[in-house]
This record gives C-alpha cells, structure tokens and sequence, in this order.
C-alpha cells in the first residue's frame, strides 16, 4: 500500500506542477498581448526625447472622434508621426481600417505588409522601395506616417518607443 500511495502523491503533484506551468504560460501570453494607451502627454514627452518638433494640431480635433491630436515632425522636417487620442475604441478602428486601406494603396506590387495583432493594439506597415508608411492603433490611440522608405529605420525606432510596434 505504501507504494501505491507514494505513485499517487507524485502523480498529482506533477499534475499540479503541470497546471502551474499552463496557467503561468496562458497569463504571460495574455498580458504580453495587451497594451496600455499612452496619453497625448506622454507621446509629447517620448517624441521630444528622442528629438522630434511636437505641435497640438487643433484642427484634426474636429475630425468625428478625435479628441486630441499632436503631430512630431522630424528634426530636418522629412516626416511627420501623428497622434490621436479618440473618444471611443471604434472610433480609432475606424479611423485605422482607412487608413490601413489607403497605405496598402501605394507602393507598387513590390511592397511588403506587416500586420501586428493583439489584444488591445493593431498596428500595419507598409514598407517598398519608395514608400513607407504606418497605422497602428491601442485601445483609443492611434498614430500615422507617410513617409518615404529612406526614414523608415529613424521612425521604427520612435514607434517601438511610443509601444506601437
């Protein structure tokens, strides 16, 4: 009987070692796919850091949907990265449905597209010869370039910052 109760107990203690590990792996996952939104403040602070020009655009604030909006534009002025901040998540789907459309647009046949996809967080890149451009969206942010592919490198970098990417 002893040994019978001994296979028993290492048994459910593998099982119970087994679980642990399933469960610890299945929250990691979901955690890594769930971004938070940063705040038009922070997007200011993170651009200005890495040495980008940042203005308010008040004029895309009347844009249905949009309550912010503050545009980075390069230091030698050859792009610009914009950010809105929108009243609700599916006014940003929207706004990054269209604009997901219109860079998948341009290009030529040549052209990759790179789609990112979690939880909270939608982001497509557009990347040819010529071209390079991005829409990208966590919860009820969303940020925009079009640009040419020579400043592709320089925006990656802000973008993986600003946690897009």
């Amino acid at each position: 009987m002893d040994t019978v109760d001994k296979n028993k107990k290492i048994f459910a203690i593998v099982i119970v070692v087994v679980l642990v590990v399933f469960l610890t792996c299945t929250i990691l996952r979901i955690l890594s796919n769930n971004r938070q939104a940063i705040s038009s403040k922070k997007f200011s602070s993170i651009m200005q850091n890495l040495g980008y020009s940042v203005l308010e655009d008040t004029i895309s604030e009347g844009i249905s949907g949009v309550e912010e909006c503050y545009i980075a534009s390069s230091a030698n002025g050859d792009y610009q990265i914009e950010f809105r901040k929108f009243d609700t998540e599916t006014s940003a789907v929207n706004f990054y449905l269209t604009n997901r459309n219109y860079l998948s647009s341009y290009g030529g046949e040549e052209a990759k597209n790179k789609y990112y996809v979690g939880n909270t967080y939608l982001t497509f890149e557009r990347i040819s010869d010529t071209a390079y451009g991005v829409v990208g969206r966590v919860k009820n942010t969303t940020i925009y370039v079009d640009a040419t592919s020579t400043n592709s490198v320089e925006i990656k970098k802000a973008i993986k910052k600003l946690k897009f990417f």
